[in-house]
């Protein structure tokens, strides 16, 4: 199991242009960092550089699948509660970016989103 210390690291290893952005990484904190990830993807996907899209959903799947339970719900509440704002664009950019989403983080969104409706 992955720690919320080692995702930090792992995030700096991964995404060094977005871990110089984030000082709070050098306190180690995995909500900036994943927030940080998140605002990274969001950019990104404006900008229709769907490679770098990709690289942090896989990044964020990784984490999800190997985390403790304490990464696990950081990444729900922040990385895939963005998906919302995240699929706000065109229907043609929507497509792509929902044919990016892993099925691991896509079933946690669609759950995120029946708890929301109940």
């Amino acid at each position: 199991m992955i720690n919320q210390y080692e995702v930090v690291a792992c995030m700096r290893d991964e995404f060094p242009q977005v871990s110089n952005d984030i000082p709070e990484l050098a306190a180690l904190d995995i909500h900036s960092t994943i927030q940080g990830l998140t605002d990274y993807a969001k950019q990104k996907a404006t900008l229709n550089d769907f490679l770098e899209v990709k690289k942090c959903m896989l990044f964020a799947e990784k984490m999800y699948g190997k985390g403790n339970k304490y990464v696990k719900d950081v990444i729900e509440n922040i990385f895939v509660y963005s998906f919302s704002s995240m699929l706000l664009c065109e229907r043609s950019q929507k497509m792509k970016l929902l044919a990016l989403i892993p099925l691991s983080l896509y079933s946690v969104y669609v759950q995120q989103i029946l708890k929301s409706h109940i």
